[in-house]
């Protein structure tokens, strides 16, 4: 998979830079309407500016 090719938002592509998990909100809209529609893939960890953030690992005590 070419992640440059996937980076574009279009209706089978999402990108999101973070997994906000106190507001699912923000991906499940996403998640819903790839469910709802024909299917897609929802990125995590690239920016607005399509730069690849990559996601931090939850640090617990």
């Amino acid at each position: 998979m070419n992640i440059k090719k996937l980076i574009g938002e279009t209706n089978a592509y999402d990108k999101k830079q973070a997994l906000e998990e106190r507001r699912p909100k923000s991906w499940c809209k996403s998640v819903s309407a790839f469910a709802n529609g024909n299917g897609g893939r929802l990125i995590f960890g690239v920016a607005d500016d399509d730069s690849i953030t990559g996601l931090c690992r939850k640090m617990e005590n």
